[in-house]
């Protein structure tokens, strides 16, 4: 029953964070460069945003490997904004080294807190960068990021399980951050947790907070015919706000069809649909979605 389970089930076709992504992305001792990249334009506000950039360069050496990553957006106007100045839009995101033996591992990193599931099958990602100018529009039902922080990580990991404890050090949030993800040969499942201090100028325990997010994703493969599947729930403690996101989509050739609903306890569903093309090769995608908060947008999406 497994072996038939791994024979008709595909997680390798899932997306590959290779920006954020916890696994090492390459084995090679030369420097890879991978970039991560969204540009839209916003018919519902008539605006064009350069949301995110990234661009990041690793290289594995023996037992220990390095990396550094640029990250940038694009400044773009708020309609009822007048800005005097271009805001800052370019800057270093993280620059880490990290030292494994035996699965065993301890990374030295500028971005240590882990990102929140970053799968989507549609063309905008759930996760959202409040403070990025190039995403003033973004749905309130989207999860905002963690905050980047300086840190350091460690634990175990090998090609079915990745355990990991980090530490950042950000304006006295001091945020920290556990993860237990299962990598089976017909599904993903994804587990983090957030622990930061919601009151800067004290340490007390109680001020202390915690989010979480549990994830499950599979890849199904039928006469030419991919199907994606995501499930995904979050609980935000300070806020006391129960979510889910769940995605589905349908790839045919180089077409893909994607279903996306979240819904927030305190303010309901929010479902929107996504139409991408995938140019050859896999890395650029052009693609429009559209949302029942009337958002609509046309882009293009880099990822290698």
């Amino acid at each position: 029953m497994l072996g038939l389970f791994a024979m008709i089930f595909f997680p390798e076709l899932l997306p590959v964070d290779t920006i954020h992504e916890i696994v090492s992305s390459t084995n090679a001792q030369e420097i890879v460069w991978h970039s991560s990249g969204l540009f839209t334009y916003g018919a519902h506000t008539n605006t064009f945003h350069l949301r995110y950039a990234y661009v990041k360069g690793e290289q594995k050496r023996g037992p220990w490997q390095w990396w550094v990553t640029v990250r940038g957006y694009a400044d773009t106007h708020i309609p009822e904004t007048n800005y005097g100045y271009f805001l800052a839009n370019l800057s270093l995101y993280d620059y880490g080294v990290e030292i494994e033996k035996w699965g065993w591992f301890v990374s030295y990193r500028g971005a240590a807190v882990p990102r929140w599931n970053q799968q989507s099958f549609l063309l905008l990602p759930f996760g959202v960068r409040r403070e990025n100018p190039g995403e003033f529009d973004a749905s309130s039902s989207y999860l905002e990021e963690p905050v980047n922080a300086a840190g350091i990580r460690l634990g175990w990991k090998n090609k079915n399980f990745y355990l990991s404890y980090s530490q950042g050090d950000y304006r006295h949030l001091i945020p920290m951050g556990v993860t237990a993800h299962v990598f089976l040969p017909w599904f993903q499942w994804r587990n983090t947790l957030i622990i930061y201090n919601g009151e800067p100028e004290t340490y007390h325990l109680n001020d202390y907070h915690g989010k979480v997010q549990s994830s499950l994703s599979t890849a199904l493969k039928i006469s030419g015919m991919t199907f994606f599947f995501l499930t995904e729930g979050h609980y935000l403690q300070k806020e006391d706000r129960l979510g889910v996101r769940m995605e589905e989509a349908i790839r045919l050739g180089q077409v893909q069809l994607g279903c996306r609903q979240i819904w927030w306890r305190d303010v309901g569903w929010n479902i929107e649909g996504s139409l991408m093309y995938f140019l050859p090769g896999e890395e650029v995608a052009l693609g429009m979605q559209a949302s029942t908060e009337g958002k609509i947008y046309i882009g293009t999406r880099v990822d290698f």
